[in-house]
């Protein structure tokens, strides 16, 4: 892994994941993600480098908390699985070592129902 491939910006990876994957998907389907990416993700990530994601643990809670001021629980579910899923596509491309926002929707929803949302960051750490 090179180092520097961290330091592209969560913007960038996403775009470029969604021109990837979007000849096999459904067309309403484009639009959802887009959509979750102009409203949600991009407007809080874009700039940010996929390195600084890993590594943003309370920026992500803050995130999440904010978005559940606005938005339904399953709403945030969605909008954090496209997020997760972006940032595994990272991992694969070998640009941050882990996934660090990571964690099963049944944990999310669980916390979420709990008031404490977010990411679990130490798991990733622990694998490294």
């Amino acid at each position: 892994m090179d180092p520097r491939d961290g330091e592209t910006r969560f913007g960038d990876f996403a775009e470029e994941s969604l021109e990837a994957v979007a000849p096999r998907l459904e067309l309403n389907t484009i639009a959802k993600y887009r959509s979750f990416l102009d409203n949600q993700l991009l407007p809080q990530w874009n700039a940010w480098p996929l390195v600084a994601i890993f590594n943003g643990y309370v920026e992500i809670e803050r995130w999440l908390s904010e978005l559940h001021e606005d938005y339904a629980e399953s709403s945030v579910s969605s909008y954090f699985a496209l997020f997760s899923t972006i940032l595994n596509g990272a991992v694969r491309a070998r640009m941050i070592p882990c996934n660090g926002v990571r964690l099963s929707m049944g944990e999310f929803r669980h916390r979420a129902a709990r008031g404490h949302a977010g990411a679990g960051v130490a798991g990733c750490y622990a694998a490294l």
